[in-house]
């Protein structure tokens, strides 16, 4: 006798399964947990269970979807028999890259394909990357902690539990230490989604909110990055801006001004350390160099570039991947030349298919949140790995439910956005 109830366990399982490696890929500081990639087990349990869910009859891929999925991996085969056929390749460096760039691909898209065929609720989407930033804010503090109460070297620490690659770090101001995840620009468009309710339809209780709100925001600051401190600032704007905090706004802006004029030696060392600093002064000077290497050797291969994961032989970043740049833009534009940079552009419109359609009036404010994320790529590669796979997706969850939920309280005044 079959079970009529075995499609809905195959749908719930999928779905949790879905949103576990969601977490994972926001939450962990790289796919790695004392060498074994927790990642890669999660994605594929939810692979396997995913194929379960399309043999049992749930909404199967569309003839677009297919043709798409297809022209990428394509696409991807060929700059990496580019990047052999210039004898520019090494191995190692164009597998990883291609796992970087499929990563993201990927993740995006299972993002917005969970969403749509209704395998997962835009809303949980969005919650479960709120709750992996904080989980992944709330390590910092437990290595800052453990530092101070216990001696505990957190960037050793760190690497020994995560790998050498887990995190930026350094001496800042007061005592503490730089800890600066990949993740961590995460945080903002997180906090963009937790205090602008009537867009994301996350309804967390107060308590939590603030609560992860307080951890994200110091989270933030110990990162200590110019780009991040930015977008935290431009993102918790736009929240209120959207939910017309005008109170809170003028509250906020009240207890900053205060808090300078009373404490304005502490801001004055903060910004001086962060703005104004050598080690400030020789990484803008690094990117100049880079963007100068970079632009002498897109001139050289214009139209296809050099291929997938290779690099600039005069100027390496990293010892341990070389085609990874700050100027990951630049990067990827001498990897994969004109032509796959048209590509990529292409895909990028596709992701934002939802927000050009929507009729929301927090559109612009989204978009501005949406351009200042491809932006970032300008100072550090945040583009291509999964956990910019799950930016692109918190994105899409938002995007496709601005288009929805505005369309429906247009043709029906009486429900709720």
């Amino acid at each position: 006798m079959v079970d009529d109830r075995s499609p809905t366990r195959i749908r719930s399982i999928t779905s949790a399964l879905f949103l576990v490696l969601l977490f994972l890929v926001v939450s962990l500081p790289t796919g790695s947990i004392f060498g074994l990639n927790v990642k890669a087990i999660a994605l594929g349990a939810f692979v396997v269970a995913l194929v379960l869910y399309l043999i049992a009859g749930h909404d199967g891929l569309s003839n677009s979807e297919i043709v798409s999925l297809t022209l990428v991996g394509a696409s991807l085969c060929f700059w990496s028999l580019v990047s052999v056929l210039n004898g520019q390749g090494d191995t190692s460096e164009i597998f990883y890259q291609l796992r970087d760039v499929a990563s993201a691909i990927i993740i995006a898209w299972l993002s917005i394909f969970s969403i749509r065929t209704g395998l997962v609720r835009a809303e949980s989407l969005i919650t479960t990357v709120i709750y992996g930033v904080f989980f992944l804010s709330a390590l910092k503090f437990f290595l800052l902690i453990a530092m101070f109460a216990y001696n505990i070297d957190p960037v050793q620490a760190t690497q020994s539990v995560f790998g050498q690659l887990s995190l930026v770090s350094g001496d800042i101001v007061f005592g503490l230490i730089r800890i600066e995840f990949s993740a961590d620009i995460l945080g903002a468009f997180a906090l963009f989604a937790l205090l602008a309710r009537s867009v994301s339809g996350v309804r967390l209780g107060r308590f939590s909110t603030v609560i992860i709100l307080a951890v994200v925001l110091g989270s933030g600051f110990i990162a200590f990055s110019r780009y991040i401190w930015l977008l935290y600032v431009v993102g918790i704007l736009s929240a209120m801006i959207v939910e017309r905090s005008w109170k809170i706004m003028t509250l906020t802006a009240i207890i900053l001004v205060a808090s300078y004029f009373f404490y304005n030696n502490v801001f004055n060392t903060i910004l001086e350390a962060r703005f104004v600093s050598s080690e400030t002064d020789i990484s803008d000077i690094d990117r100049f160099e880079q963007f100068r290497a970079l632009v002498g050797e897109i001139k050289s291969r214009p139209i296809f570039g050099k291929g997938l994961g290779t690099h600039i032989n005069t100027n390496v970043r990293s010892e341990v991947h070389k085609y990874s740049y700050e100027l990951q833009w630049p990067g990827l534009l001498m990897q994969f030349g004109i032509v796959g940079m048209a590509g990529i552009l292409l895909l990028l419109a596709a992701s934002a298919r939802d927000l050009v359609a929507a009729r929301h009036p927090a559109k612009p404010w989204i978009f501005l949140l949406f351009l200042l994320w491809l932006l970032a790529s300008w100072t550090n590669p945040y583009l291509t790995s999964s956990f910019a796979g799950a930016a692109f997706g918190l994105f899409m969850a938002i995007f496709h439910r601005i288009k929805n939920s505005y369309a429906i309280s247009i043709s029906n005044p009486g429900s709720a956005a």
